[in-house]
């Protein structure tokens, strides 16, 4: 067990200690204070129905009639004490005793055997019941309520004390034990594991996950130990898109450079081809040229270093500046961009990234669509949901199920670009990162007819 097991443990026995202790203390305090009180008054059902017949009295007769009843009844233990603890009968009353019914009557308890009656003639009375002892040697009764000799050392009145409860409190000091050590346990065990999946995810084990998050029993270390799963799981995600990423440039840089480096070879052996081979040294460089700016630009997105998003865009004439330039490169090749629906929404952020992404969606469509056909770009917004879509279909042969995501990430190309040169694989992974720092999604499916639809979501001024 660690240390935190035992500060748990020692720290909740403690607590437990004096809960009994405390607990176990004012029981036994409050039975052995009731206990001495009856020895000296009566407490029990008998006391109520004296006191109720004294009440009638008083209430009828006054304190006389009441003095005159007890006169007659020398036997009687009933006491009645005036505001100066005086008894009616000029009896002596045991102090401790009158100090204990003072103490109940104030509390309010044992009304029953304990009031304060107000007579007929308007004086107010302590009355209570006290206990018939039994007769001394000599045969008489001592008198009810009187003060007493103190008990010898081997026996006496305070033998029926309640004894302090020694037995019960160490049976609960154990079970306190016990219920201590199964709480630090508790507390104690998701921590450990806690700190050894850090200790082997600071050490590279990107894989490590706790194991304590499908329990029953939710509370806030399940839920920390959930947290520390998704955040595993991201940095083991974005730990290997970096080593992916580097993979990928790696790649992709080197068929360029091998390029170049049979163009500079061709020119020194060939000086007569060493204008064509300079043509293909500055149609490399500027392809490099382009890749570079393109992981900058993913970089700087990854980073959330997309600047403030502070310029106001009507969303449709931007898509429609973009449709003109698209289809005027379009041409070329035989194809179209149409745009068939238009809206007006405004959308916030900056414009030249917005730009650049439905850029590259489109021309992503131009790549892959069938020559002598059309993109279509639609744009509309949805007032409720505060939203614009823009949503642009190519009429190429659209692609798997499972690329339609993998799309997305940096230098993935879909099974449909293969064999064709110019692509990096970089522009729907700069899109995607752009549209979210907007706020916005966007997904790619295979749309009805044949052809690839890619659909962007952006929340619109008002909704921000």
């Amino acid at each position: 067990m660690g240390r935190l097991f035992w500060k748990f443990f020692l720290w909740i026995w403690i607590a437990q200690l004096f809960a009994v202790l405390a607990i176990g203390s004012s029981i036994w305090l409050k039975d052995r204070n009731q206990a001495m009180l009856s020895r000296h008054v009566e407490l029990g059902p008998p006391a109520s129905f004296v006191l109720d017949a004294a009440e009638s009295l008083l209430h009828t007769s006054g304190s006389e009639g009441l003095r005159r009843l007890l006169l007659q009844n020398p036997k009687e233990s009933l006491f009645a004490l005036d505001s100066a603890d005086r008894d009616i009968l000029g009896r002596e009353v045991d102090s401790a005793t009158l100090q204990q019914v003072r103490e109940m009557q104030e509390q309010n308890r044992y009304p029953r055997a304990i009031r304060t009656i107000e007579a007929a003639d308007g004086t107010r009375w302590l009355v209570y019941a006290g206990k018939r002892r039994p007769p001394h040697k000599d045969g008489m009764h001592g008198p009810a309520g009187a003060s007493e000799p103190q008990a010898g050392r081997h026996g006496g009145p305070r033998s029926d004390l309640p004894r302090f409860p020694f037995l019960p409190m160490f049976f609960a000091a154990i079970a306190s034990l016990v219920s201590a050590g199964i709480l630090a346990w508790h507390f104690s065990r998701p921590i450990h594991h806690l700190r050894s999946a850090f200790d082997a995810v600071a050490s590279g084990q990107l894989s490590t996950r706790v194991g304590f998050t499908d329990s029953r029993w939710r509370d806030e270390l399940h839920d920390l130990g959930h947290d520390f799963n998704r955040m595993a799981a991201r940095l083991e995600e974005l730990v290997e898109g970096q080593r992916r990423l580097l993979h990928d440039v790696s790649h992709e840089l080197r068929s360029p450079l091998a390029r170049l480096q049979v163009a500079v070879g061709l020119a020194r052996q060939r000086p007569e081809r060493t204008e064509s081979s300079l043509e293909r040294i500055e149609r490399e460089s500027m392809r490099m040229d382009a890749l570079i700016g393109e992981l900058l630009t993913l970089s700087r997105l990854e980073a959330g270093m997309a600047g403030a998003m502070e310029d106001t865009l009507n969303i449709g004439e931007l898509v429609s500046s973009i449709t003109d330039d698209a289809h005027f490169e379009a041409q070329s090749q035989g194809k179209h961009v149409v745009l068939i629906d238009r809206s007006h929404a405004m959308v916030l952020g900056r414009s030249e990234l917005l730009h650049s992404a439905i850029e590259n969606v489109v021309r992503n469509a131009i790549r892959h669509t069938a020559a002598g056909t059309a993109i279509e770009i639609h744009v509309d917004d949805d007032p409720l949901r505060h939203e614009v879509r823009i949503a642009v279909r190519d009429h190429g042969g659209g692609l798997p199920e499972a690329e339609l995501t993998a799309i997305f990430r940096p230098f993935v190309k879909g099974s449909s670009s293969a064999g064709r040169s110019g692509n990096h694989g970089l522009g729907l992974a700069i899109a995607q990162r752009v549209v979210h720092a907007h706020g916005g999604s966007i997904s790619a499916v295979n749309a009805q007819g044949g052809g690839l639809a890619v659909e962007i979501v952006l929340p619109t001024m008002d909704k921000r």
